[in-house]
């Protein structure tokens, strides 16, 4: 066997110098990922940690929120407050309503109660949920606070657009309803149809207005304490010229006086002229509702 040359040992010498150079570069590698990031700040949202700031502005008081649906510890689920009888309905994701808001439903008579649904809006994942978690009642507005919650960065989200909403039934409804957020967000009234029980016998004073197809009617009926209840109504016809008309119960509310029930009318867009029981082929004038 011949002697290696001194060309030949120098190549030999030279390839192990970059493999354990190498090796020690990937080793020196390894070691450094194993250890935790340096100047990494991490901040507590929702009582998990991340390392980006949130997109949005979180409550100072969001410590301990939780990803499950919400049901203060507090709150019972049904009871009564100055004569206010109230009964929570349990929250879910599978709501229709793709609105922030809250709406008003009496579907079901005189002898059942009134349900007031608040939804969170749409949301393109799982893991949102929202919950009733304070009710007062003064005697004449209703006051709901509601507690939105959104998932952790960590958490596994079904892929799918979700609809949290929660509601609460309620024995009667009261002069005015607020509903509010935990983080001060106030929440807006949305119309919804209602059931057409709501137009009853009795009325005093019927607001018309109209155009073509279609009429904006505002029903108003004396109600407990002196004050007024009226009912929104919206009639259009079937079909052109047909004289069949469909009715849609489109909101109610009760107020103090008679102006405020004017002021209603005109927001519903039926302050027209007035039409009284008994003489339903005079119109009058909005004065003369007044004047009564």
């Amino acid at each position: 066997m011949k002697n290696p040359s001194m060309r030949s040992i120098c190549y030999i010498v030279a390839a192990c110098s970059v493999f354990f150079a190498a090796a020690g570069c990937r080793a020196k590698e390894i070691a450094t990922h194993e250890k935790s990031p340096a100047n990494v700040t991490t901040i507590n949202v929702f009582g998990s940690e991340q390392v980006d700031p949130p997109a949005t502005k979180i409550p100072e008081d969001s410590e301990g929120w939780t990803y499950e649906t919400v049901r203060s510890n507090e709150l019972p689920e049904e009871g009564t407050i100055n004569g206010l009888n109230y009964k929570l309905i349990p929250s879910k994701t599978d709501g229709s309503s793709a609105e922030k808001g809250y709406y008003v439903f009496h579907q079901y008579g005189d002898d059942r109660p009134y349900k007031i649904l608040i939804a969170a809006g749409k949301f393109n994942t799982g893991g949102y949920s929202i919950g009733i978690t304070n009710i007062r009642f003064d005697g004449t507005t209703l006051f709901i606070t509601v507690k939105e919650t959104a998932p952790a960065p960590t958490d596994t989200v079904t892929q799918a657009f979700t609809f949290p909403c929660c509601a609460v039934e309620i024995s009667k409804y009261p002069e005015e309803v607020k509903v509010t957020g935990e983080d001060g967000y106030a929440y807006q009234r949305l119309i919804t149809r209602l059931d057409e029980t709501e137009i009853k016998d009795g009325w005093i004073a019927k607001f018309v207005n109209g155009y073509g197809e279609v009429s904006f009617n505002t029903y108003v009926y004396e109600n407990e304490g002196g004050r007024y209840k009226y009912v929104n109504v919206k009639e259009q016809s079937t079909s052109w010229g047909s004289t069949k008309r469909d009715r849609s119960v489109l909101g109610i509310g009760i107020v103090k006086t008679r102006q405020d029930v004017v002021e209603a009318a005109k927001n519903f867009g039926s302050c027209g002229y007035v039409m009284f029981p008994g003489d339903l082929k005079t119109v009058h004038k909005v004065s003369e509702f007044l004047a009564k």
